[in-house]
Order: structure tokens, then sequence, then C-alpha cells
């Protein structure tokens, strides 16, 4: 019989690596959308380097016991490293498992006089899934927000097509009804426009 446990910590440089990979898988699957692997992650790295970009923090499983449902289960759909150690007799407490992850960036509310936590960038790996991993890391950074003065709240977007992750918030007790995000993003296109061109492009969707 095995037994998981879940335990949640600010993510370490050294698995960057990692959280760049769960982006791009999180992107294929959510939006159906390719990212550059080398942007995303210089885009990783930039957050290490600069902690007021933001904070990633990740969920970390660890499998106490012999072999169970949940050790076959992440065997049979997880990482190589985890399967060799079970291959070689090892514990499968040996084999812990970032099991999640999520970023959250900041936000100065002039209402409140005070900081609102974004979360973003949101991946758990299919193996890790209908484990409880998101609403454990969401609690997690509600108790760090709680103890925090400064922080007002949490505040988190998805993707409108993505009504599976949008029913998990709404049990964890998050309100979608109050606003609408709208974006402009820069294409490459635009991005390798001289001044001149862009400021044409302004005045013509004045």
């Amino acid at each position: 019989m095995s037994a998981a446990t879940l335990h949640y910590r600010p993510a370490s440089p050294a698995e960057a690596p990692l959280l760049a990979e769960f982006q791009v898988a999180m992107a294929a699957e959510t939006e159906n959308l390719p990212l550059d692997a080398d942007t995303v992650s210089a885009g990783v790295q930039a957050v290490f380097a600069d902690p007021g970009r933001g904070r990633y923090y990740v969920a970390e499983m660890q499998i106490d016991g012999g072999a169970g449902a949940i050790t076959e289960r992440i065997a049979s759909e997880g990482d190589e490293s985890f399967k060799e150690s079970l291959a070689n007799g090892k514990s499968a407490a040996a084999a812990t498992q970032i099991a999640g992850s999520l970023l959250i960036t900041y936000e100065w509310s002039d209402w409140r006089n005070g900081v609102v936590w974004w979360i973003q960038s949101v991946y758990v790996p299919p193996q890790f899934r209908r484990l409880g991993v998101y609403a454990g890391l969401y609690r997690y950074l509600q108790q760090l927000a709680a103890q925090t003065p400064e922080v007002r709240g949490i505040r988190l977007y998805v993707d409108q097509r993505n009504t599976k992750a949008q029913a998990v918030y709404e049990r964890l007790g998050m309100n979608g009804d109050h606003y609408r995000v709208y974006e402009w993003m820069a294409s490459d296109e635009c991005r390798s426009m001289n001044d001149e061109c862009r400021v044409g492009k302004r005045e013509r969707l004045a």
C-alpha cells in the first residue's frame, strides 16, 4: 500500500528547465499554441534573476511505502527517472516528483493600498491530476497571502475555452463574475516594424 504526501514550497533556480517544459506543454494542451522553447526558457530564467517579476511555487509529491495504485499510475505515465527508480528496486520515496507549479506576479492596487497576487502559468502533469495538487497549491498561497500584510487578495485569468480549470477555480471559492480580461499583445511582425511604422499603425487604429 502506498500513500502520497504533497509538500508546497518556492521553486528553486535549478528547476527552471522543468518549469519551462511545463509551460510549453500547458500552452499546447490548453490553447493548441506551440511556444518557442528558447523564449519560454529565457522568460522563466528572468523571473529567478529578478524576484520583482514574480515567484514560482511548486507542489512536490513523495510516495511513502511500496507499490500501490498511485505509484503505478505515476510510474506508467511519469518521467523516466521515476520509472528507473522503481526498476532498480529503490523505494518510491526516493523518486520524489514535482507534481505541479504556478507563478505569481504582482499588481499594485491603489484602491486597496496593497498588492494583489496574480496566479498564472498553472500546470499539473497528467499523471498527477485529480489528486488535489492544484487545490493544495492554492490553499498554500492563500495562507502565505494571509500572513503577508500588504497582500490584499489573489486573482487569475483563464482561457474561456478551459472549462475544466474554471470549474476547479469556482470549487475553490474564486469568483469569476466580476471582471473580464482584455489584452493586446505585440506580434512578431509588429516588433520588427520601425518606430515610424508603429506610429502610423496606431494612428490608423485611433
